[in-house]
């Protein structure tokens, strides 16, 4: 059974020249880890929540990094821009009470707490 909470829309068009690099994570996985063994079906692993942040407060976390690609001859890219960033959060409830659904909590690298967004 699948539902969204809002329809999908198109959020953003961005036309660019040259590369684009695209980030994400993970929010389930097996051993606190995100699946990627293609030789395994995801309907033979235990999927649990990846929870990192060792926060009693949350029993979901998980965080990406960006890393830019370095130049042919191995020296660092300098010439990359932002053209769009956007936050984007998806979830998965089987069970349990939906009436936070709404509700995370979000924390940059430089934060040392979890600010409340809805």
């Amino acid at each position: 059974m699948a539902q969204t909470f809002e329809p999908f829309t198109v959020r953003e068009n961005i036309e660019v020249r040259g590369s684009m690099l695209v980030i994400g994570n993970a929010i389930i996985g097996e051993n606190n880890q995100p699946f990627n063994d293609n030789t395994r079906d995801n309907q033979n692993v235990s999927m649990q929540y990846i929870d990192i942040d060792n926060d009693n407060s949350t029993f979901s976390s998980s965080s990406a990094d960006i890393i830019m690609p370095t130049q042919s001859d191995g020296s660092p890219t300098t010439c990359y821009r932002v053209a769009y960033a956007a936050l984007y959060w998806g979830a998965s409830l089987q069970s349990g009470n939906r009436n936070n659904i709404t509700n995370i909590k979000f924390k940059t690298p430089q934060s040392t707490a979890y600010s409340n967004i809805t």
